[in-house]
């Protein structure tokens, strides 16, 4: 179920996105990859047999004028399992942890973004940016238990990117850039899985640390 509105604003120059949301899931898919005691290693799919989540989307782009762009978004999401039918399926070897959040669902999210165009001779156009996006605290691992529940958890984290981009030729079809990405070097995950039973081990899957780079394209 969702529900919003978009809207723009002082002759366009501020245009707003809002949306309010609610999903039920029924059987969502999930995966489970560990030690069962008993059965030994194991890695197969089941369903989480209801759960939900809901939340708040905003977006707003805002252009003063002599060429300044701000653009900002920011989500709110909740999600809770609320059934589980895991521990009858697997005779009480495995279980959903009810009232516990679904995986990879941070609360807060948020993206901040700084743009300003130069017009140059011969139809050139050089833009400079500044941006920051922010991820709340996230599970990973949706049969984690509380007692591990560390090694599967991101902690939140700030990722700071920086771009020049030179665009030129007829109608700017051609653009060079020079980014970075991760200015700040901030050590973050981008999935986790914990073989809980398996001498309590647990694999981390590590984004990308500070990157710079050199893009070209072209338009046809």
């Amino acid at each position: 179920y969702e529900v919003g509105a978009k809207a723009t604003w002082a002759d366009g120059r501020v245009i707003t996105n809002l949306a309010a949301f609610k999903n039920d899931y029924d059987d969502q898919q999930a995966q489970f990859v560990g030690v069962i005691p008993g059965v030994g290693f194991v890695s197969t799919f089941f369903n989480v047999a209801e759960s939900e989540a809901y939340g708040l989307e905003l977006e707003k782009r805002f252009a003063p004028g002599n060429d300044w762009f701000f653009d900002v978004s920011l989500g709110w999401l909740k999600t809770e399992v609320l059934e589980d039918n895991l521990a009858q399926e697997s005779a009480g070897l495995a279980s959903v942890e009810i009232g516990r959040e679904l995986a990879n669902a941070p609360e807060i999210t948020g993206n901040v973004a700084v743009r300003k165009d130069f017009q140059l001779q011969e139809g050139k156009l050089l833009s400079l940016q500044l941006d920051a996006r922010y991820v709340d605290e996230r599970l990973y691992d949706i049969l984690d238990t509380p007692v591990r529940r560390f090694t599967t958890t991101d902690p939140s984290y700030l990722l700071l990117g920086a771009n020049a981009m030179l665009a030129f030729g007829p109608e700017g079809k051609y653009a060079v850039s020079v980014w970075g990405k991760n200015l700040g070097n901030e050590i973050y995950f981008m999935k986790a899985q914990d073989f809980d039973g398996l001498n309590g081990g647990a694999s981390l899957f590590p984004g990308n640390p500070r990157t710079f780079g050199l893009s070209v394209s072209a338009e046809f």
